[in-house]
C-alpha cells in the first residue's frame, strides 16, 4: 500500500512538473500580466505580419464599442451594395444625434458619399441612412451580428449602426480585433479611414464642403498610424481601432474603455510594445554589399551595388532563413554614372511574402569608357587587351626571326 502511494505521488509530482509550465505558457496571453501599463480597461494588439495575437489586457470583458461600430457598418454596406446608388436622407436619419455629417431631410447623396461621411466624420446620420437603405434598423443590426459570428465573435451584440449607447449594445476587445481586422483589410475602408480630408460635393440641399479626419495620428507622418476609426462617448469613455504600418511591422490595436487624454499616449505605448515582443530579422543594413553587375560604356563594366536603407522585416519563426531576397535591376546599366545613382532594388520576402523593396545604388562615379566599353570591357580591360596582343605580336615576331635564324644556320651545315 505505501508503495502504491509513493507511486501515485510521484506520478502527480511529475505531471505538474510537465503539464504546469505549458498552461502557464499558454494562459500567458490571455492575461494582463504581459501587457504595457494601458489606461483603457480593455485592450487588444494583433500582429498582422505574424498573424498571431501579440497582448490582451481583460480581452473578454464586455464594453461599448461606441462609433468603432461604424466599421463593420461600412463593411456590410460595401459587400452588398453598389457605391454609385443614390440615397434619400429620411427625417429620422436627419434628426440622429452625436457626431454628425450634417445631412438634411430629403438631401440626396451617393452610399460613397455616405460612407466617406460615415467614417472620417463618424456620422450617426450617415449610420441611419445607409441601415435604412440596406432595410432598416433592426434588420440590419441583425446583419451586423451576423457578419459578427462569420468573423468569429463571440461575444458581441449589436443594436444599432452607429454605436449609440444601448445595453444590448456590446463587444469585447478580442471580439473586436476580428471586424478591425476584416474591416481596414478592405480597400475602400483602408482607404476612406486613412484619408485627412475629402471634398463632398454640392447635393440638392447643400453646398460643397470639406470633411476632416478625426483621428489627428494620420497627421503625423511618423506616427506608423495608417487608418482607423476613433469612438466616444465622454471624456473618460472612449474606443478607437488602429491599423499601424511602421519598418515592416502591421498592427491592428483596439482600446475600449480608454479616456480622451490618454488614448493617444495608449496607442503609442501598445506600439511600441508590440515593436519590441515580436522578434524581429534584419533582413539587409544600410550600404551593404548586395551584388556585382556588369554595366555598358563604362571606364569600370564590373560595379558593386550597395543597399540604400535597412530591411527589418518580422518572420513567423524569427528566424532569418524565412527571409529571402531578390535583385531586380534596371534595363540597360550604363555609364556615366554618379555617386549615389539607383540602379535597381532588392525585393524582400518574409516567410514567402513580400514586403518592401530596398533601393540599390553605386557608391563611386563611373566615367564613360574606351570604344570598347560598349562591349563591356573596360579601360584596364582594354590595356590588359592591347598588352596581351602586343606581347603575342612580339612573341610571334621573335619566334619567327629565331626560326629563319635557324634555317640559315642549317644551310651553312649543309
Amino acid at each position: 500500500m505505501r508503495l502504491f502511494k509513493r507511486i501515485f505521488i510521484s506520478t502527480i509530482l511529475i505531471f505538474s512538473i510537465l503539464v504546469l509550465p505549458i498552461e502557464l505558457s499558454e494562459a500567458k496571453l490571455n492575461d494582463s500580466s504581459n501587457m504595457p501599463d494601458l489606461t483603457a480597461k480593455s485592450a487588444a494588439i494583433y500582429c498582422n505580419t505574424t498573424g498571431e495575437m501579440v497582448a490582451q489586457k481583460n480581452g473578454d470583458a464586455r464594453a461599448n464599442p461606441y462609433s468603432i461600430t461604424k466599421l463593420l457598418t461600412a463593411l456590410i454596406i460595401i459587400e452588398n451594395h453598389d457605391l454609385d446608388d443614390m440615397v434619400k436622407v429620411s427625417k429620422k436619419a436627419s434628426e440622429q444625434e452625436g457626431s454628425s455629417m450634417e445631412l438634411k431631410e430629403g438631401e440626396v447623396v451617393s452610399v460613397e458619399e455616405l460612407l466617406y461621411g460615415l467614417l472620417i466624420l463618424s456620422g450617426n446620420d450617415a449610420a441611419y441612412a445607409l441601415a435604412e437603405y440596406d432595410s432598416d434598423i433592426h434588420t440590419f443590426a441583425d446583419k451586423m451580428n451576423k457578419k459578427a459570428r462569420k468573423l468569429g465573435c463571440t461575444n458581441t451584440n449589436f443594436a444599432n449602426p452607429n454605436g449609440l449607447k444601448n445595453k444590448a449594445h456590446y463587444t469585447t476587445a478580442n471580439d473586436f480585433i476580428k471586424i478591425a481586422n476584416a474591416s481596414l483589410d478592405n480597400k475602400l475602408i483602408k482607404k476612406i479611414t486613412g484619408t485627412q480630408e475629402y471634398e463632398m460635393r454640392k447635393t440638392n440641399k447643400q453646398e460643397e464642403r470639406t470633411f476632416e479626419t478625426h483621428l489627428d495620428q494620420l497627421k503625423d507622418e511618423n506616427s506608423g498610424v495608417i487608418s482607423g476609426k476613433t469612438g466616444y462617448w465622454e471624456d473618460d469613455d472612449c474606443t478607437i481601432a488602429l491599423r499601424f504600418n511602421k519598418n515592416n511591422m502591421v498592427l491592428t490595436v483596439v482600446l475600449l474603455g480608454d479616456k480622451k487624454s490618454e488614448r493617444k499616449n495608449d496607442e503609442n505605448k501598445a506600439f511600441s510594445f508590440a515593436e519590441s515582443a515580436v522578434k524581429s530579422v534584419k533582413a539587409l543594413k544600410e550600404d551593404q554589399p548586395v551584388k556585382k553587375v556588369w554595366i555598358k560604356n563604362g571606364e569600370h563594366t564590373r560595379v558593386q551595388l550597395y543597399s540604400r536603407d535597412d530591411s527589418i522585416v518580422y518572420p513567423k519563426s524569427g528566424k532569418k532563413s524565412s527571409t529571402k531576397t531578390k535583385v531586380a535591376l534596371d534595363k540597360d546599366i550604363e555609364a556615366p554614372l554618379n555617386s549615389g545613382d539607383v540602379v535597381g532594388k532588392v525585393k524582400i520576402y518574409s516567410d514567402g511574402k513580400y514586403m518592401e523593396s530596398v533601393p540599390l545604388y553605386v557608391k563611386d562615379n563611373i566615367k564613360e569608357g574606351w570604344l570598347p566599353s560598349m562591349f563591356y570591357i573596360s579601360n584596364l580591360g582594354t590595356i590588359c587587351i592591347l598588352i596581351s596582343i602586343i606581347l603575342i605580336i612580339n612573341i610571334i615576331i621573335i619566334f619567327k626571326s629565331n626560326r629563319k635564324k635557324q634555317k640559315i644556320k642549317n644551310r651553312h651545315r649543309k
